[in-house]
């Protein structure tokens, strides 16, 4: 019995002392997130990568999106030369070394995605005082020309 008794205490402790669970998150916005919005041919959507780290800090980011290839066009951000560096940095990792911001060329894209475009973007807080960020916000954004109506 007084075996049982220590066992259960050993397990309620070790239990005390597991750390929370949680995930870092990226999610995409498209334009003013109204569900079920539509784009008809020739609109440009603004489209947002959102973080939320649930509590957890992050040095820097780094993504790579996939979308249908003929659907959308990427047009790059506003003011920068069309198809070239299609992301602009929000506000979240602003102030954070870009490290990658491209369209991957389609001979470097895998069979598995061939047919698709393939977007890389990345970023990383150097050296100094502020390394690492916390919380929620924009990550970045980027633009597509609607090539095929969208409902």
């Amino acid at each position: 019995m007084r075996a049982r008794r220590v066992f259960t205490f050993i397990l309620f402790c070790v239990a005390l002392s597991v750390p929370r669970v949680g995930a870092q998150v990226l999610s995409l916005q498209f334009g003013d997130a109204t569900p079920g919005f539509e784009a008809a041919v020739g609109d440009t959507i603004e489209v947002e990568v959102r973080t939320d780290l649930q509590g957890f800090s992050a040095a820097g980011v780094a993504l790579y999106l996939s979308i249908p290839d003929g659907s959308f066009e990427v047009v790059g951000a506003p003011g920068a030369d069309r198809g070239s560096q299609p992301f602009r940095a929000g506000p979240f990792f602003g102030e954070a070394v870009e490290l990658a911001n491209s369209l991957v060329p389609q001979d470097l894209i895998p069979d598995s995605n061939r047919g698709r475009l393939l977007l890389h973007f990345a970023a990383v807080h150097g050296p100094g005082f502020q390394r690492s960020k916390a919380g929620s916000g924009v990550v970045a954004r980027f633009w597509l020309v609607c090539r095929e109506p969208i409902r």
